[in-house]
């Protein structure tokens, strides 16, 4: 059986920062890939300017159904920008990653690596649907310092969670082809639990929580106070959890699927023949 040679933490850094580069130059060098993640978010918001009726935000007061859906939109277009754009990412290099780990390729720098560059693409192109949103729907901030820095980061931190989830089935996988099932059901989770189309009750409830859609839909909802416009019958009690919480609740999401990822890939090239 082949064992790895120990890295040391210079050796694992030098590591990530040539995977970081190498990754960008694939996405500059190709044509279709760049254009693909550059129109990715002005369609989403194209679409997602659809479904918006224009006196959702209108004399004061709020249309409360309207708010809530083109605030889950939103959320949702980032998640699905996530999930599409790292679900392909492990398994499409299962050949090159076994080579390069037997050559002493380090497979958390691999997986960091990957993920810093999902973040800097999710970085842009959450802020072109901020920016785009924020110019096209006029959200009832409490603050609009507080409610704007409050809504890139439920729409970056959505995608990053996301991104990491995609990560993580692409790094469970043996070939692309199969990764259709799972991406669905991560997308289908975004839209069922986010507790913003569907109320979700009982023991199912708990799969709300580890959905980050919910998360992303309750730090805007509470930046706009959505609950102070509502009747009782109509409260959502996720516009009332703590910005706090929903930050950290994504960024703990995030953590998770990262190290399950490296703990997988690391079982899978422990040794071999």
């Amino acid at each position: 059986m082949k064992k790895f040679k120990k890295h040391s933490a210079k050796t694992d850094i030098t590591h990530y920062g040539v995977l970081i580069r190498r990754q960008f130059k694939q996405i500059f060098s190709n044509k279709r890939t760049l254009f693909s993640l550059l129109l990715q978010a002005p369609v989403m918001l194209i679409i997602s300017l659809f479904v918006y009726d224009k006196d959702t935000f209108a004399d004061g007061k709020v249309n409360l159904f309207s708010a809530s859906t083109i605030i889950f939109v939103l959320v949702l277009v980032s998640a699905l920008m996530g999930v599409l754009n790292s679900y392909r990412e492990i398994v499409g290099e299962r050949e090159i990653l076994a080579r390069e780990v037997f050559g002493g390729l380090d497979v958390s720098g691999y997986v960091l690596a990957k993920f810093t560059v999902l973040a800097v693409v999710g970085f842009a192109q959450c802020l072109i649907l901020t920016v785009g949103a924020l110019i096209f729907i006029d959200f009832p901030f409490l603050s609009p310092v507080f409610g704007t820095a409050a809504f890139f980061l439920a729409i970056y931190l959505t995608n990053v969670s996301v991104a990491a989830m995609g990560l993580l089935i692409s790094s469970l996988l043996k070939n692309a082809g199969s990764a259709i099932l799972p991406v669905l059901i991560v997308i289908i989770m975004q839209v069922v639990f986010s507790d913003s189309v569907f109320p979700i009750e009982g023991a199912a409830r708990v799969l709300c929580y580890v959905t980050s859609a919910l998360w992303g839909v309750s730090l805007i909802g509470f930046a706009c106070d959505l609950n102070s416009y509502s009747a009782p019958i109509v409260y959502n009690e996720i516009y009332n959890y703590s910005p706090a919480i929903c930050i950290i609740v994504m960024g703990a999401l995030t953590v998770v699927c990262l190290f399950l990822a490296i703990v997988k890939l690391k079982r899978d090239y422990k040794s071999k023949e």
